[in-house]
């Protein structure tokens, strides 16, 4: 799996015109696959176990000119589309996602005209 995840990280080097900026990307990509909780830089920082002072420099990266996200996003669907098995149904790619984090209950929902209590009996 490091392997894998070295190679990956490799492939994006092209999208950034600075080496160090690179170095916090890669720094920014470990810390957000293993971190716990989700309060931005600072989990990033506590998870790889950085020191403080090296928060301001973290926030940086995110305004940096060295790299631009259209560049990682278009870079990123290059890499799936290499790496993993793609299926395609009459020449389209079928894609599967979840977006659902949580259920949700309630009785207004979009393009719902009438819900009531009988219709989860």
């Amino acid at each position: 799996m490091f392997n894998l995840l070295e190679s990956v990280l490799k492939d994006f080097r092209s999208c950034f015109s600075r080496e160090k900026a690179y170095a916090w990307f890669v720094i920014c990509t470990i810390g957000l696959l293993v971190r716990r909780d989700f309060l931005g830089v600072t989990s990033i920082i506590r998870v790889l176990a950085l020191n403080y002072t090296q928060y301001e420099n973290l926030v940086n990266f995110f305004h940096s000119d060295a790299w631009k996200a259209d560049e990682i996003r278009n870079k990123w669907a290059q890499i799936v589309c290499s790496k993993a098995p793609l299926v395609e149904v009459d020449g389209r790619i079928i894609l599967l996602g979840d977006g659902v984090k949580q259920s949700k209950e309630g009785f207004f929902m979009a393009a719902v005209k009438r819900l009531s209590a009988d219709d989860f009996k």
